[in-house]
């Protein structure tokens, strides 16, 4: 049995990683820009092993199975994942100064904006824990989709110019 879950597992990351890689080329034919591939194209290829995984769990009616890895794989993502490339390319190539001139404001703004959106959906999932116990109503799976919706519309409207070359020698 576990061998299957993992080999399920590899599969799901191998399938993810070729859509992403088919994306952005997809993305670079069309010279779409670098901030809206990433925010969109991009990352919905890199979570649909995720999306996959934790549909099929809730499924089988594992919903805080789900959940928890939903919200514990995000953030692992964010805290290890960006840590760890900023580690690597550090290390690497200790003459490489990341951001020459401060950060991007072509990326502050973006971040800015998945900071507030990423505060909505928290501070809605901790009204899912005091106001509806059993989360019962559809309403909040529509709450939560519709905060990513502004957040796609939002972003899609403001990442037209692509990021200037982001890494400088120091």
């Amino acid at each position: 049995m576990a061998a299957n879950e993992v080999s399920s597992m590899l599969w799901l990351s191998a399938l993810s990683d070729e859509m992403t890689a088919s994306l952005e080329a997809v993305c670079r034919f069309y010279k779409i820009s670098r901030l809206r591939s990433g925010f969109t194209l991009l990352a919905w290829g890199n979570c649909a092993g995720d999306l996959v995984a934790a549909y099929s769990i809730a499924l089988m009616g594992e919903f805080s199975l789900a959940f928890n890895g939903l919200v514990a794989g995000q953030f692992f993502n964010t805290a290890v994942g960006f840590s760890t490339a900023l580690m690597t390319v550090t290390w690497r190539h200790p003459q490489i100064t990341v951001f020459a001139n401060g950060w991007p404001s072509d990326i502050s703004h973006p971040l800015l904006a998945c900071t507030v959106s990423t505060l909505l959906v928290v501070a809605t999932q901790a009204a899912f824990s005091v106001v509806d116990l059993h989360v019962r109503s559809p309403l909040w799976g529509v709450v939560l989709a519709a905060v990513y919706g502004t957040f796609f519309i939002y972003m899609w409207r403001n990442t037209s110019a692509d990021v200037p070359n982001q890494q400088a020698t120091g």
